[in-house]
């Protein structure tokens, strides 16, 4: 029989039941999963000392904080200033600084990193020209809170005070330091574009 369709012996309803069954998994399964975070998304944090030009630079090395509980998990043997670091400036609020760092292990391969965060800021010419943020990711909340797990990378997300801001597209540096839970410190330098 030509233009025919061929009939098969399955009954609808089975079929109709099992296709429903498919679509409620896949509306009660997003309900479900804990919702994605995302680190950008944070307030963020404000620098904790500024200090003005002609003034000596900050210490780069973070305090020691009381120990929280559940401290995080710290693999990390390094940590590096990406280039996918953002700045956004608008005149309706104030700029904002979106560092992202990855944290390598001694293979090189993305782990996690977990303590202190100093970050000291220079702007040269602009006042101040030095600012310093205290970041904590010792504990696994913190570390959470700052950790985007789509692009493997920590996200500290500053908000800089200047009095006179750098021009436009001035290279500012950034020196990082992480007092790391297990007691070791380590350092990262970059600079990003203003």
């Amino acid at each position: 029989m030509s233009g025919s369709i061929a009939r098969t012996d399955t009954p609808a309803r089975p079929l109709a039941a099992k296709h429903l069954a498919a679509l409620a998994a896949l509306v009660v399964l997003p309900a479900c999963t804990p919702a994605s975070n995302d680190p950008a998304m944070q307030p963020p944090t404000k620098p904790t000392e500024t200090i003005l030009s002609g003034e000596a630079p900050p210490p780069t090395v973070p305090a020691v904080a009381p120990p929280a509980s559940p401290l995080a998990a710290h693999e990390a043997t390094q940590f590096v200033l990406t280039e996918l670091t953002q700045v956004e400036r608008s005149s309706s609020r104030a700029a904002t600084i979106d560092l992202r760092y990855d944290a390598l292990d001694a293979s090189g391969n993305s782990t996690r990193m977990a303590g202190e965060l100093r970050i000291v800021l220079r702007a040269a010419g602009a006042e101040p020209e030095y600012l310093v943020f205290d970041v904590r990711i010792a504990t696994e909340g913190e570390q959470l809170k700052h950790f985007d797990e789509t692009l493997r990378v920590y996200v500290v997300r500053l908000e800089p005070v200047f009095t006179k801001p750098p021009a436009p597209g001035a290279s500012i540096g950034v020196a990082s330091t992480l007092r790391a839970n297990d007691g070791g410190i380590l350092e990262s330098e970059g600079a990003f574009a203003w």
